[in-house]
């Protein structure tokens, strides 16, 4: 519990209005939004995104050995996800050019399998 009303206070003190995460967190959504009324604050707006699996769908993480971004160009990998989130067409690109037409609309409803091909990360 000390952590869920860590992530209240810590959303509270930066004024977050929306919050989006994977969807492996939506079980800690219904407790937060509760202490945040405790608190007599307003919850933010909650989304929660599919979260990226390896083709036999397992959850891809840093612990499993998924993080393959390893020696890329931060500008491919980001177009990778993108187009895997279904959020752009994948074109290299930054953060900021994301931002700018993103739309919480497009994002895929079922998680997007991750294959490797010889290194190099594919869809």
């Amino acid at each position: 519990m000390a952590y869920q009303l860590a992530v209240v206070a810590d959303d509270l003190a930066m004024a977050v209005s929306h919050v989006l995460r994977g969807r492996d967190l939506l079980s800690s959504t219904p407790r937060q939004i509760l202490l945040y009324r405790a608190l007599g604050a307003t919850p933010p707006a909650f989304a929660h995104a599919p979260l990226l699996v390896s083709s036999d769908g397992a959850k891809l993480s840093k612990r499993n050995g998924g993080a393959v971004a390893e020696g890329f160009d931060p500008r491919e990998v980001l177009a990778l996800l993108s187009r895997l989130a279904g959020l752009s067409p994948g074109t290299p690109a930054t953060a900021a050019d994301l931002l700018a037409g993103f739309d919480l609309e497009r994002l895929r409803r079922l998680p997007p399998a991750l294959t490797l091909d010889p290194g190099r990360p594919s869809s």
